[in-house]
């Protein structure tokens, strides 16, 4: 795989992961998690995947 889909693929790991600990109100866990995306979002920036205006949130 490239880094931009090993990126692509763990940002979506971390998504599902995030989605599950606010289900399971588990906060510090999807605090964590939260800045893990946002990590892995910046990395996706720095790669050229993502755009400006294709940012979450």
């Amino acid at each position: 795989m490239s880094e931009r889909e090993d990126l692509s693929a763990l940002s979506r790991m971390v998504d599902a992961a995030l989605q599950l600990a606010a289900q399971m109100k588990q906060d510090t866990a999807a605090y964590i998690l939260s800045m893990a995306s946002l990590e892995i979002s910046n990395a996706m920036k720095a790669t050229g995947r993502i755009g400006r205006d294709d940012r979450k949130g």
